[in-house]
């Protein structure tokens, strides 16, 4: 997640081998070498700038860091909490049947896809089909952004929040077949309807673009797969202020601290610090550690930024800042 590449910052006062701008200033207010239980300092550890794998060591630090913690974090939702909403792969419609043609203007023709409200819900769309039609499609969202514009067989997979509304736009001098998004013989109700509404319908002019109930999908067919992210909220949190988000960023330092510490004990390297503090490092590793374990346990038994999963409470005890 490039929206957390500073969630926690390198060093209050500077570090020689990493160009620090003023944006990285830390989101959390917590750094590598602050005064925090666990303090590395930053500029006694590092031996030599030279060493291009000290330079790209501490460029990935916090990014890998925040990439080893939402591991365990989606391991131990799984350990702690119920999903509510599972994974679900669909094609909508089913089929490409029809019977005829829709009735048409030359203009727009458009598929929609209205999300019902499921905070961390997500649509990837892996293919669009259109049955008859090899050209130009679009894809936007209700605030007008063009997410997609190119011919159909460019398309490639697009993960998508479900917190707007979508289309699928396509012009063609060729009516648009009648395929329903609920076929005949199929139950009333379609499993998708649980995440969203779908319509469709035709407009002169983009501008006019909105949600339209139809039963028609105006031939255009999607294969997607919806799952609920119950770490989607991630780029939204205020580190400084919300608390489970200090929670997260104070797991973030100690894993960062954990693998610098780990990363020191096998470089091989002397300096100043590890000559005189070297026999501490394992003892640091192992706090790093606890806190680790601590705090992966306490948040998602604290959690209630999604509805992804049930069961979602504050949990009571130390509070873990």
């Amino acid at each position: 997640m490039d929206c957390l590449a500073n969630i926690i910052g390198l060093s209050v006062t500077g570090c020689d081998c990493v160009e620090l701008n003023p944006s990285d200033e830390s989101l959390s207010g917590l750094y590598l070498d602050d005064t925090t239980e666990g303090r590395l300092p930053l500029s006694a550890t590092i031996f030599d700038c030279s060493d291009q794998d000290a330079v790209t060591f501490l460029n990935r630090l916090v990014p890998d860091a925040v990439s080893e913690l939402n591991n365990l974090l989606y391991m131990e939702f799984e350990n702690q909490l119920v999903r509510k909403y599972k994974d679900y792969n669909f094609k909508l419609p089913r089929k490409l049947s029809y019977s005829s043609q829709l009735s048409a203007t030359s203009g727009y023709y458009f598929a929609c896809y209205k999300p019902k409200v499921i905070r961390g819900n997500n649509m990837t769309i892996k293919t669009v089909s259109i049955k008859g039609h090899t050209g130009n499609i679009k894809l936007i969202d209700e605030f007008d952004d063009i997410l997609f514009d190119d011919v159909i067989s460019a398309w490639s997979e697009i993960t998508l929040p479900m917190d707007r509304t979508y289309f699928i736009v396509y012009q063609s001098s060729t009516r648009p077949n009648d395929i329903k998004y609920k076929c005949g013989s199929c139950s009333s109700s379609e499993q998708y309807e649980n995440f969203m509404t779908a319509g469709g319908g035709i407009i002169d002019d983009l501008a006019n673009l909105e949600f339209t109930t139809s039963e028609y999908s105006y031939g255009v067919q999607i294969d997607a797969h919806l799952d609920c992210d119950p770490l989607a909220p991630l780029c939204d949190i205020d580190y400084l202020n919300n608390g489970w988000g200090r929670v997260y960023a104070y797991a973030v330092l100690n894993i960062a601290r954990k693998n610098l510490a780990a990363w020191l004990v096998s470089s091989g390297q002397i300096t100043n610090y590890i000559t005189t503090n070297g026999e501490e490092l394992p003892i640091l590793i192992e706090l790093y550690n606890k806190n680790i374990q601590d705090r992966v346990k306490f948040l998602p038994a604290a959690y209630n930024l999604t509805d992804c999963y049930q069961c979602g409470y504050i949990s009571k005890g130390q509070i873990l800042i």
